[in-house]
């Protein structure tokens, strides 16, 4: 169970914190219902109105946030 907390939930909550702001609660619910309904609109609009067109892709499909 360490090693998941270690290798996702720390990793995930960074992510939260760094792309959520004071909205993580907020991010975090949208994340949840795109991924059980597997459909990726309202993330997409989620990051759009907050750091403009094209977020989702910066964020997802970018190989410099790996890093």
């Amino acid at each position: 169970m360490n090693g998941y907390v270690r290798g996702i939930n720390a990793p995930y909550r960074v992510f939260l914190a760094e792309v959520g702001g004071s909205d993580s609660r907020d991010l975090h619910a949208v994340i949840m219902t795109a991924t059980f309904n597997g459909d990726l609109t309202t993330l997409r609009s989620w990051l759009d109105e907050r750091y403009g067109p094209g977020e989702f892709t910066a964020l997802f499909r970018s190989e410099a946030y790996a890093v």
